[in-house]
């Protein structure tokens, strides 16, 4: 993992969103200060990297190990999912109706068993 993004994912300022069934897990920026910067809204990340906060904010992450047995905890990421949020809205950097939002979507649970 990108240090920067250990770094927000470590303060709770981004986090990731799991669907056990689907066996997907989304990137989510909760701190608004890591999307914008620029006249474009975007902030790259340090150390010459081109992708920026704005542009993971809410995609799927791709890893030929989220549907192996190598993939990270659902668990662990759906409470750390469940505590960033609630840190997000102490922060204000979102509202009470977007943390209800999030907070419905996230399922502290595993994906099915495969047969």
């Amino acid at each position: 993992m990108l240090k920067s993004i250990e770094e927000a994912y470590d303060a709770k300022r981004v986090c990731f969103l799991c669907d056990p069934f689907k066996c997907e897990i989304c990137f989510k920026v909760l701190d608004p200060s890591l999307i914008g910067a620029d006249d474009n809204g975007n902030r790259p990340f340090p150390a010459g990297c081109t992708t920026s906060y704005f542009e993971l904010d809410s995609t799927t992450v791709k890893s030929p190990s989220i549907e192996s047995n190598k993939r990270p905890s659902f668990q662990i990421l759906s409470f750390h999912a469940k505590l960033s949020v609630q840190s997000a809205l102490h922060r204000g950097w979102i509202t009470q109706q977007q943390s209800d939002k999030l907070q419905s979507t996230i399922k502290v649970s595993s994906p099915p068993k495969k047969e």
